[in-house]
């Protein structure tokens, strides 16, 4: 049974500046349109990678995302996981936009998504919803299936299954894209 995306997230997650005001009991810093809008926040990065130019990076395991906000795909159709690195000074800080309507000249849109920490094996992909979203299927690389035919167990590989779940979920995505 896969499990919601939210669950495997490094660090807390507000939805808005109201979101985290109402949470955390705290005000929020101004919003800096200059600045990718970020959502959570690390409050004790470690770097990982220097670059002159850039200073210290953190580097974090993150959904990898297009211009548009919309998750990368492989050629199979799943989302593509990836490394991500961030100015250890941004790491430590939220940008949380203004409310809907409120966007400043120069604005950028494009944000920082939520660090995943996930589980050996683990694959993120879509759910069979009617409205698909992002999961994590955890890994299972059998499942004793009793058959009474024998005295031992016969397995099943669900990595093999999911991934045929997927398929037709492409599948199922791309017939209604074309419509």
């Amino acid at each position: 049974m896969p499990k919601p995306l939210q669950d495997f997230y490094t660090f807390a997650v507000y939805q808005s500046r109201e979101d985290f005001e109402a949470k955390t009991g705290q005000k929020a810093e101004p919003f800096d349109p200059r600045r990718r809008v970020k959502l959570w926040r690390d409050p004790s990065p470690k770097h990982t990678l220097s670059f002159i130019g850039l200073g210290y990076l953190a580097l974090y395991t993150a959904i990898d995302r297009t211009f548009n906000n919309f998750p990368k795909e492989d050629a199979g159709g799943h989302p593509i996981v990836g490394d991500m690195a961030i100015p250890i000074e941004e790491a430590k800080q939220y940008n949380f936009q203004p409310p809907f309507g409120r966007f400043e000249p120069g604005q950028r849109t494009m944000q920082w998504y939520p660090p995943l920490t996930l589980p050996e094996g683990a694959r993120v992909g879509w759910s069979l919803d009617a409205t698909p979203q992002l999961v994590v299927y955890l890994p299972c690389e059998t499942i004793d299936k009793p058959t009474g035919l024998e005295p031992h167990a016969a397995t099943v590989d669900l990595s093999v299954v999911i991934a045929k779940l997927d398929e037709m979920l492409v599948g199922i995505k791309l017939l209604l894209t074309a419509r």
